[in-house]
């Protein structure tokens, strides 16, 4: 019997282990409705690779979606809670820094840390985003909205 007992007791303990290693706040498609914005992240391993963009190799995330330019994570740091995002645009003319705080397991804050450069276009006219936004978790097995390839002439 008592042996039953510690047999399971061992059995629980090694689910919860397993079940507290899916749970990664920095790892996962993040989107922002308002703003159609998606954020790709792996701050735990180089595994992504961003659209269109398949010759710079794999990398530990990017901002796409309903901006100026795609924006590259270059470099960052982990604490238990947040992350310190450094990421960059496209034409590396740009540096920005990012906040990331863990609300819950679906929700993540962003905010920005000193300028703010990510901005796009409405009515012909820059429009800056917010230094705040509110980033929600997709489903793991959702297909990443498709985006139209843009060219630019510079």
């Amino acid at each position: 019997m008592k042996k039953g007992r510690l047999l399971f007791v061992l059995l629980m303990a090694c689910a919860m282990v397993a079940a507290a290693q899916d749970v990664l706040p920095f790892k996962g498609s993040y989107v922002n409705k308002k703003w159609n914005i998606r954020l790709e992240l792996d701050l735990y391993d180089t595994t992504l690779v961003v659209p269109d963009y398949e010759f710079l190799g794999r990398m530990n995330g990017y901002l796409q979606g309903d901006l100026h330019e795609t924006w590259f994570l270059t470099t960052f740091e982990r604490h238990k809670d947040k992350a310190t995002l450094f990421l960059s645009n496209e034409m590396g003319a740009d540096n920005q820094q990012l906040l990331l705080t863990q609300i819950d397991s679906l929700h993540l804050q962003y905010e920005v840390q000193g300028t703010n450069y990510l901005r796009k276009a409405v009515n012909r006219k820059w429009v800056k985003l917010p230094a705040k936004m509110l980033f929600e978790r997709t489903d793991k097995g959702a297909a990443p909205k498709e985006t139209p390839q843009r060219f630019r002439m510079y």
